[in-house]
């Protein structure tokens, strides 16, 4: 992923959120063994700025994915059921 992609990334037991990477590979191939967490030689994680919060993950590749503009549209346009942060965050993500 690359500076500024808009992603949807796992954060533990919560839905996949709309995000922003911040920061490519942090902390990839640093010394250690720890199953995938920084340290880990295995570790790719990104720091992915989380919306609307702003907080920021440090997410491991394989929970993120890009978000393409149409498929943001559609959560938005299709979401008279849903309110609340989730549907603020796409939208924040549209702009």
């Amino acid at each position: 992923y690359d500076h500024c992609d808009i992603v949807l990334g796992k954060v533990h037991d919560h839905p996949s959120w709309p995000g922003m990477v911040c920061v490519l590979n942090i902390l990839e191939s640093t010394s250690g063994d720890n199953n995938g967490y920084p340290g880990s030689k295995k570790a790719n994680f990104y720091l992915v700025q989380i919306f609307p919060t702003g907080n920021f993950s440090l997410l491991v590749h394989k929970v993120i994915s890009k978000l393409q503009q149409h498929e943001i549209e559609v959560y938005i346009n299709e979401s008279f059921k849903k309110l609340g942060d989730l549907l603020m965050g796409y939208k924040v993500a549209l702009n």
